[in-house]
């Protein structure tokens, strides 16, 4: 879970790396978005990790879209040069809420939405939620979106047989990794295994229900 911390904080970091661009008030929030080019918005979500930011994770994707579209980066709640207030809890609604905030901000009524892991649950969750916000949605190794396991990813996470197929969720928690935190989903190595398939654990299980809720 990231750690609260002072908003005073945001002004006191070095302003002189490119991970830094401009500050917009979303849903209260101080919040560091990059923005580029011009004509229809195109809002690009990053993924969750150590150290993510929208720079991290857009940094040469930025150039290429804004030849054509405006192109809106923030670092989402909680990651980044983002605040933190305290006391924010840290889930699918409040996520959303300042996905939200942010389009409100910078009074863009529909946007073309990219998202990425993490991002790709709240692009899903903000298309869901406020449909006539989202003009196209893009999914980037989704959470929430069913795939095929590939030997690759076998490999690497390993199933009971390996030999055969299986569909398997694409879920991570929606807090970043803190290996020093042992109660946290993230602490683990990887998901438990199944006989035949992994299952969601149980973080991912109420992300993905809250996914297929309408609300």
């Amino acid at each position: 879970m990231p750690t609260a911390r002072k908003s005073h904080e945001h002004n006191d970091r070095m302003t002189s790396t490119p991970e830094i661009g401009r500050s917009i008030l979303a849903d209260g929030v101080a919040t560091n978005v990059h923005i580029a080019g011009a004509g229809e918005t195109v809002l690009l979500l990053h993924g969750s990790g150590p150290g993510v930011t929208a720079w991290a994770n857009w940094r040469l994707t930025i150039p290429r879209l804004a030849e054509h579209f405006t192109v809106v980066a923030p670092d989402l709640l909680g990651f980044g040069f983002t605040d933190r207030p305290e006391g924010t809890t840290y889930d699918l609604d409040t996520w959303t809420a300042h996905v939200l905030g942010v389009l409100d901000a910078l009074g863009v009524e529909q946007a073309h939405v990219i998202g990425n892991s993490f991002g790709g649950s709240l692009a899903l969750a903000l298309a869901i939620r406020h449909p006539k916000r989202v003009s196209r949605l893009v999914l980037m190794g989704s959470v929430g979106v069913p795939f095929d396991i590939t030997p690759g990813l076998d490999a690497v996470w390993g199933t009971s047989r390996p030999s055969r197929p299986c569909r398997i969720s694409s879920c991570s928690s929606p807090t970043m990794r803190t290996s020093s935190d042992p109660t946290s989903p993230n602490s683990a190595t990887g998901p438990a295994s199944g006989q035949e398939c992994r299952r969601p654990s149980p973080p991912c299980s109420r992300l993905l229900g809250s996914l297929r809720s309408t609300r």
